[in-house]
């Protein structure tokens, strides 16, 4: 939606001598101000991909109030306009996107719709895309917490060589093998003993641009680490199309402006807090130094006495965050942040788990600027 104006033009003077000169003034400033409140307003309204003003469902509702939803549904409405205007498919796409819609309408909450438009503009945006076997797919992955690499070579009339490359947390899973076509949209790979992967079966499924990969036989029966899967939804592309996740859509932070003024606070360390990201509890309410506050825990699975990491934050934007990090095989240092200078002096109490590893009772705290 466009939004336009006519340019407001005022007349100032040198001075303001008289106070009906000055009440005529402050008069045309309070009209400037409510033409510019009846500008913003609209176009806020319209920053999600739908007209906010006509939202009549929860979950539309929802969307309008969070600017982070807004504007991942906006940037999910640009991809499908795209698509639409540039495949021969448009028909069956619609069909996709209203089975999409009623998945989305499911969502009761935030982290959800997050996780359903993230994963949906990653489909979208790669719609354009002729389908074709061979070639490079990665699982679409939302949260980033379980890459996974398809690479599909050797195609023929009766099948195709793939090799899956996966991971959860610290957890590995790699399985090569041969698929059998069974139609020109599905092929299925059975293991065997010679590969240690009896019992292990994948489906294979064409729908539209996109591959859905089902498994059957749990991770050790497909030569997987701990919670480590190959099935899924996979789109061709030559480089990963997953956007890099974030604190906040790995639902550690509730919003974007938070997660800005964490990136600020922890600098070269937020990559690192992303990473420990891999398991995340629920918020628990608590105290620090008096004030109410929401804290989250965090670990690596697999890994959880090596890396792991709390983030606490109130309503008024103050954060506070602890990070086990490990700065060689046999030692270990607590980093300690908070946008809050009064407390920068003493390590809280309410982090004192972080403190413990797998090595020593505790861990040396350093106090970061």
């Amino acid at each position: 939606m466009q939004h336009t104006s006519q340019p407001v033009q005022a007349k100032h003077d040198n001075a303001v001598g008289t106070v009906a000169a000055f009440l005529a003034h402050a008069r045309r400033a309070r009209t400037i101000v409510a033409a510019l409140v009846l500008f913003v307003l609209p176009s806020l309204a319209a920053a999600a991909g739908f007209d906010c003003s006509k939202a009549a469902s929860a979950v539309e509702r929802r969307l309008c109030a969070d600017p982070t939803l807004s504007r991942m549904d906006h940037e999910m409405s640009e991809a499908y306009a795209h698509l639409l205007a540039t495949t021969q498919d448009a028909d069956a796409w619609k069909a996709d996107q209203r089975a999409w819609l009623a998945e989305r309408n499911r969502c009761h909450d935030d982290s959800c719709l997050r996780y359903e438009y993230s994963e949906r503009t990653t489909v979208l945006r790669a719609g354009g895309r002729s389908f074709r076997w061979n070639g490079n797919w990665w699982r679409v992955d939302a949260d980033g917490n379980a890459p996974s690499k398809l690479v599909i070579s050797q195609l023929g009339k009766r099948g195709f060589a793939f090799d899956l490359s996966a991971s959860s947390g610290a957890d590995t899973g790699e399985l090569s093998g041969k698929a059998s076509l069974v139609t020109s949209d599905a092929a299925r790979y059975r293991g065997d003993d010679a590969s240690d992967t009896e019992g292990c079966e994948l489906t294979f499924r064409r729908v539209l641009n996109r591959l859905q990969v089902e498994q059957k036989g749990d991770s050790a029966t497909c030569g997987a680490g701990l919670n480590v899967t190959y099935g899924g939804t996979y789109v061709a592309a030559e480089h990963d199309p997953n956007v890099a996740p974030d604190l906040v859509t790995r639902s550690v932070l509730p919003s974007a402006e938070l997660d800005k003024a964490f990136r600020a606070m922890v600098g070269d360390d937020y990559p690192k807090f992303v990473d420990a990201a891999d398991v995340v509890g629920t918020p628990d309410h608590a105290t620090l130094n008096g004030k109410p506050v929401s804290v989250v825990g965090m670990f690596v699975r697999g890994i959880a006495c090596d890396s792991h990491a709390s983030i606490a934050y109130d309503e008024h934007g103050h954060l506070w965050a602890a990070l086990l990090y490990l700065i060689d095989e046999n030692k270990s240092e607590v980093r300690y942040y908070t946008n809050v200078a009064s407390d920068k002096r003493e390590f809280p109490k309410l982090f004192a788990s972080e403190r413990k590893d797998c090595r020593s009772d505790t861990v040396p705290v350093r106090i970061m600027p």
